[in-house]
């Protein structure tokens, strides 16, 4: 049976994959190996998060002064590229989340994308914000506050 997704792309369940896109036309991102801190140099194997990068990473830059180049990227020693599943246009849409499995800051956070459509690369400003921070739900968890400083872009789920 297929389907129509919200930007009119038509997916199915019997569709072979797509060489290259790990997940096309779907609003969750594969994850990121790290994500930005503050303004970043898109080019060469640096360290973000307290993550030292290798080539082919995948990284969610999300704090660029200039908030067009923004995005997906996979991390190279030369310039970086937009990832597979990032790099056009039609794979960008309100409320695309992402999620970083590593970092000192960014570890286990949930992105979501809240530009509004349409999003031209490039061009439209990406502004990523906190989803759900998997940190936070742990100490929930376990009662345990004392070691986590809110930040102002969590989502706090009280239970009473």
């Amino acid at each position: 049976m297929a389907i129509t997704d919200r930007r009119g792309v038509t997916v199915d369940a019997t569709d072979t994959i797509i060489a290259g896109d790990p997940n096309p036309g779907l609003a969750i991102k594969a994850a990121v190996r790290a994500a930005t801190t503050g303004d970043i140099t898109l080019s060469g194997l640096q360290t973000i998060d307290g993550i030292a990068l290798a080539a082919g990473d995948r990284v969610l830059v999300k704090d660029q002064a200039d908030a067009t180049q923004n995005g997906i990227y996979t991390a190279s020693s030369g310039p970086w590229s937009r990832a597979a599943d990032a790099a056009n246009n039609s794979q960008w849409a309100s409320g695309m989340q992402v999620f970083v499995t590593s970092g000192v800051a960014n570890r286990r956070r949930a992105f979501v994308l809240t530009t509004a459509d349409p999003i031209a690369l490039g061009t439209t400003a990406l502004v990523f914000v906190t989803l759900i921070s998997l940190q936070f739900l742990t100490r929930v968890v376990t009662h345990d506050m004392s070691p986590y400083t809110p930040l102002a872009s969590d989502l706090f789920l009280l239970v009473d």
